[in-house]
């Protein structure tokens, strides 16, 4: 069917994803009752590093150019100007290319024994267990929250199919992390809702979309493990249970003094903004 693997890829990963960008300018419906407004904001070429970089290593983010447009700053917030930018046919081919340089370099002899957690039982073929430890957690990392079994089982398949074509087992693995790369889902950062349990008729951002709200606010990368992303987290919120939660994080950072004043500042700050 495919005359070489450029048009495997081109079948795969490109063309889905086109459909996909031209389809992210509409928002996802809002509760009536919702206190927060559902957004979806582009990722900043700061933060397409910063996650990349988080994910995979410095190293990998520092040799790519991010493909993102530039924002426009709304009432002087870069935040504000993301939820309105769009995205060209031209920056898709550019996302694809990033996408593909960064599948190919975690693949490849120097970034595959330490950045996937399996081994193949052989190079030359696919292997979907050790696909499938590997897929799960960098889409968990990448999406902002975890992968279902439909979705696993899709990139795995992916990679199988890939695998066959290309010949081996990294190229295809390549393949499909390549298509998580280019997925709407990695390079906006998307909002989502639940039922309230306390208050059933309304609806409340659940865990993820508040460890993104916070983890972007704070060092303007993607939540790390932990915050607000378990079952047990997900359900501290406005009382002292979330404001511990914040302040973990907030001490996480290498680059801060947890000092008193500061702690008060950013825990009054942010608590308001992830409640916006």
């Amino acid at each position: 069917m495919f005359n070489n693997f450029n048009n495997l890829r081109l079948f795969l990963v490109v063309v889905p994803a086109a459909g996909l960008l031209a389809a992210c300018g509409q928002k996802p419906a809002e509760p009536e009752s919702s206190e927060s407004p559902l957004r979806v904001r582009l990722l900043t070429a700061e933060q397409y590093s910063n996650t990349i970089g988080y994910v995979f290593g410095e190293d990998v983010a520092e040799s790519v150019i991010p493909p993102l447009p530039p924002l426009m700053r709304t009432d002087g917030l870069l935040a504000s100007g993301a939820e309105s930018v769009g995205v060209t046919s031209d920056q898709v081919q550019q996302i694809q290319q990033a996408a593909q340089f960064i599948a190919a370099k975690i693949v490849d002899d120097g970034h595959r024994d330490f950045l996937i957690p399996c081994r193949p039982a052989s190079v030359d073929a696919a292997d979907d267990t050790c696909a499938a430890m590997f897929l799960r957690e960098t889409g968990r990392l990448l999406y902002r929250r975890p992968l279902n079994e439909d979705e696993v089982d899709g990139l795995v398949a992916i990679a199988g199919h890939a695998s066959q074509k290309a010949g081996g087992f990294y190229p295809g693995l390549a393949i499909a992390l390549e298509s998580i790369l280019i997925s709407p889902e990695v390079l906006f950062i998307i909002d989502r809702s639940e039922p309230d349990p306390e208050n059933p008729d309304t609806a409340r951002l659940d865990g993820w979309s508040i460890a993104s709200r916070l983890s972007y606010f704070l060092w303007n990368s993607g939540p790390v493990p932990g915050s607000f992303t378990t079952p047990k987290a997900s359900a501290c919120r406005w009382n002292e249970c979330c404001r511990a939660r914040v302040l973990k994080m907030v001490c996480g950072l290498s680059s801060m003094t947890c000092s008193h004043l500061m702690i008060s500042t950013v825990l009054q700050k942010t608590l308001s903004f992830i409640r916006m």
